[in-house]
C-alpha cells in the first residue's frame, strides 16, 4: 500500500458509495477487509497523514464558512470528508481553498464524515478480531491565528459569496 493505491482505494469507495457518509464509509470499509491487515495498517497511517496536512487555519476558516460552525471536532470530520472527495479535491483544496466552492453540498452535514476517519480502524478489527496495533494519531500543531473578517474575504471570495464568511467566535 502506497499513497497511489490508498487514493485509488479511496475514490473507487466514493465512487461507489456516493456521497451519503453512511455509505462511503461502509463500501470503503468491505474494500479495506479485503486487504491484508498489513495494507490496512499502512492506509491507516497515510489517512492520519492526510489529515494532518488538511489541519491548517485557512481550511478550517473554509470549514466554518461552508457549514457555519467552527467545532474543532467538526473540522476533524470535514477533514475526513475531504480526503473522501478525492485526491483532486483534496490537493487543490490544499493548493486554494476557495476551490471548495466548486464541491456541491446538500447541507452541513454533506462537509463532514466522521465514519471515514474510523473506516481503517473498523476493517482492522472485523478482519483479525483485535485492535489495530499502534493507532494513536500524531499530535499535530496549532492552527495559529484565526483570520480576520477581511482576510477570510480576501483568501476565499468565492466561499463567502456562495455561504457568507463565516469568521470564528472567540
Amino acid at each position: 500500500m502506497d499513497e497511489v493505491q490508498f487514493w485509488r482505494l479511496a475514490e473507487q469507495a466514493r465512487a461507489t458509495g456516493g456521497i451519503d457518509c453512511d455509505e462511503h464509509h461502509d463500501t470503503l470499509l468491505d474494500r479495506l477487509k479485503a486487504l491484508p491487515p498489513e495494507d490496512i495498517i499502512v492506509f491507516d497511517r497515510i489517512f492520519g497523514v492526510l489529515l494532518r496536512r488538511a489541519y491548517r487555519r485557512d481550511l478550517k476558516e473554509a470549514y466554518g464558512t461552508m457549514t457555519g460552525s467552527g467545532s474543532d471536532d467538526g473540522f476533524t470530520d470535514f477533514r475526513s470528508w475531504l480526503i473522501g472527495q478525492g485526491r483532486a479535491v483534496y490537493e487543490k483544496a490544499l493548493a486554494n481553498p476557495d476551490s471548495l466552492v466548486e464541491v456541491d453540498l446538500l447541507g452541513d452535514e454533506d462537509a463532514k464524515c466522521e465514519q471515514l476517519t474510523y473506516a481503517a480502524l473498523h476493517a482492522y478489527e472485523e478482519k483479525t478480531g483485535q485492535e489495530m496495533p499502534d493507532h494513536a494519531r500524531m499530535p499535530i500543531t496549532t492552527l495559529g491565528q484565526k483570520l480576520t473578517d477581511e482576510e477570510l474575504l480576501r483568501a476565499m471570495p468565492k466561499l463567502c459569496q456562495k455561504y457568507g464568511c463565516y469568521s470564528e467566535e472567540d
